[in-house]
């Protein structure tokens, strides 16, 4: 970065702007207006642009609008005496690439020009790669090249060619449902509709109609023409049963018969539905331990754990993490009509250190918010959630609780316990539970998310052993 334009109508603060940037080694290029200014960028192009707010002519609001017309990723910094809630807003609405109150602090000066200076050497590095770049369109994919990840694929390739039901496990936002659609749009039901349904989001009575369906007048409220259920919608296709285990044990009883008899009974009905449906179910869980705990049924276990596919959390693939973050920059240049290059080389260690206990659904809202926050075309380090910056007081608590587990595994081993599943079990739910709810102040969304599970089951959980 070399030149650097000051638009300032006051003398005194462009002579001391021009003795300090030459000093630290820049190019100092002077306007005293906006309309001088823009001409100086129309034949500089400088890569920095100081820009007071009130200028005789036109304002510098208008100027960085205009400014922004010619090159966006020219970054304006707007100056100001008379600074207030209003005109802060606006400016960053606008993309100035920060806000300076006068009198101006050098220390600040120099932050802005190290920044500035950053993003122009990453815009360099990612030169390159920009060039590669010639399909923007984001499609309906799974990403990554880890061995963990080409096991998927070759599973997804193998159950779209037959029928069978598929059971996907995975921790919370490793993507089950981008699966589940992979096998359907690569299946010979590809032209039938992929209906997805989550258990755990709706309550059970509401739950079964959806499902099932319901005739008129099943129950209070019931539409007078009745209702199809999401079977009957799938029909010809596939549905999607996410988070299946948080089904109740009498919809697991009605599913059961589903799967068995192919057919369906509308709620309130008699008449039973011949039904074509493929079933893909999918849980957070290890659905074969809810099986040992009593909370799933093993009939109905047996019957929709034909094909298993267990997705890799993003902590045990941290290689596809840059072709994961190339992919959401893709679909964010899509869908705003940007120009995002990418992210610098420390920032990508930082992406590849984090535990993600949100799996890759927090890593598109971390790079989406980066985006947000990075006011240009490239993100740094500091426009990462404060928690990747500083992973080690975000999984203090995590490193606690895998520090108890493994205490608990190996007194067990020492007693020579029986059943150390259960009394595991037993354990983490009697003391862990309670200990990471009053660690994230009852936040239970919070709370679940350390833990692994869905909000509903820990819920559940909660509810259960009030009871004991």
């Amino acid at each position: 970065m070399k030149n650097i334009l000051i638009v300032d109508d006051d003398e005194k603060i462009c002579w001391a702007f021009e003795q300090f940037l030459t000093d630290e080694g820049y190019n100092p290029i002077i306007a005293s207006n906006a309309e001088e200014g823009l001409r100086q960028i129309e034949n500089n192009r400088p890569d920095l642009v100081m820009l007071d707010i009130r200028l005789p002519g036109i304002s510098g609001l208008e100027a960085l609008q205009e400014i922004k017309k010619i090159d966006p990723q020219i970054q304006v910094v707007i100056m100001t005496a008379y600074h207030n809630v209003e005109t802060t807003i606006t400016a960053m609405r606008l993309q100035a690439f920060d806000f300076l109150p006068k009198p101006i602090d050098l220390d600040q000066v120099k932050a802005i020009l190290n920044r500035v200076s950053r993003l122009k050497i990453v815009r360099k590095e990612l030169a390159t790669d920009i060039e590669k770049r010639t399909d923007q369109t984001p499609k309906l994919q799974l990403v990554g090249k880890s061995l963990q990840m080409q096991e998927i694929y070759k599973l997804i390739g193998i159950m779209a060619s037959n029928n069978e039901i598929v059971l996907i496990e995975g921790e919370n936002g490793t993507g089950k449902e981008l699966v589940a659609r992979a096998i359907h749009h690569n299946s010979l039901r590809q032209d039938g509709r992929f209906v997805a349904i989550n258990c755990g989001a709706i309550p059970d009575p509401l739950l079964e109609s959806e499902l099932f369906g319901y005739v008129p007048g099943a129950f209070t409220g019931a539409s007078a023409q009745g209702k199809p259920g999401k079977f009957e919608l799938a029909d010809g296709g596939t549905i999607f049963l996410d988070e299946i285990s948080n089904m109740s044990s009498a919809l697991q009883v009605k599913l059961q018969r589903t799967l068995q008899e192919g057919e369906i009974e509308r709620l309130g009905g008699t008449k039973t539905i011949k039904i074509n449906t493929r079933i893909i179910a999918a849980t957070n869980q290890n659905l074969s331990q809810t099986v040992k705990q009593g909370d799933f049924r093993e009939d109905l276990y047996y019957r929709v754990n034909r094909v298993l596919i267990k997705l890799p959390p993003l902590r045990d693939r941290i290689n596809d993490i840059p072709l994961l973050v190339e992919h959401f920059i893709k679909q964010i240049n899509s869908e705003t009509n940007q120009n995002i290059r990418g992210v610098s080389s420390e920032t990508t260690q930082l992406l590849q250190n984090y535990e993600w206990p949100g799996n890759v659904r927090e890593l598109e809202n971390a790079v989406k918010s980066a985006v947000v926050l990075s006011r240009s075309d490239v993100i740094l380090p500091e426009h990462l959630p404060k928690e990747i910056q500083n992973p080690t007081s975000a999984n203090a608590l995590q490193m606690e609780l895998k520090s108890a587990l493994l205490t608990i595994v190996k007194e067990a081993i020492k007693l020579k316990k029986d059943s150390l599943y259960n009394e595991l079990t037993n354990t983490l739910e009697a003391e862990l539970i309670p200990t990471v709810i009053n660690a994230c102040n009852h936040n239970q969304t919070q709370a679940a998310k350390l833990l692994g599970i869905s909000r509903t089951t820990l819920i559940q959980k909660l509810k259960k052993r009030s009871k004991l």
